[in-house]
């Protein structure tokens, strides 16, 4: 039933976690990915009409978004003290120890969230108008892309994660 479904999803992600390393903050990662999984599941049963209300979906965004990066906190850890201690730097509200870009970083989230219903319309408009541009034309919107996102990055492209594994 729901209660063994739930158990077998929160099995599978802590295999996942020690699939990624045999520390405890992989195991951690993956409990917290169990289980939020298991709270959304829940949830489906609790509440089964979609919520209506305005501003609902792009709630049930945020709460996913800083669910998933608390997560990620144990995963990208190098040990579990670091990441208490990053718990404990975020529950202080203390901005020391931020990079200097951290500020510019948190404004163009701010913006980002206050722009997305033009920025979706937009985007929407943007993918009807590139139906219509011939496909010769599609790598030049994907460079400009790309390039922003190198040029903007502070120290270039990101290595790629699972590299250090």
């Amino acid at each position: 039933g729901v209660w063994r479904g739930n158990l077998n999803m929160l099995l599978a992600m802590l295999v996942s976690g020690l699939w990624h390393g045999a520390s405890l903050n992989f195991i951690i990662w993956g409990a917290l990915h169990g289980v939020g999984l298991a709270l959304y599941k829940a949830s489906t049963y609790v509440l089964p009409q979609p919520m209506r209300w305005p501003g609902a979906d792009v709630l049930a965004r945020l709460l996913t978004f800083h669910y998933v990066a608390f997560a990620w906190i144990f995963f990208r850890s190098a040990s579990l003290d670091d990441a208490l201690d990053m718990l404990a730097g975020i529950a202080s509200l203390s901005l020391h120890g931020l990079a200097s870009h951290t500020g510019a970083m948190l404004l163009g989230c701010v913006l980002y969230i206050a722009i997305y219903p033009q920025l979706l319309a937009l985007m929407r408009q943007g993918f009807a108008a590139s139906s219509r541009l011939p496909w010769q034309l599609y790598p030049i919107p994907l460079g400009l892309f790309v390039s922003l996102v190198i040029f903007a990055s502070q120290s270039g492209v990101p290595g790629f994660i699972y590299a250090s594994f």
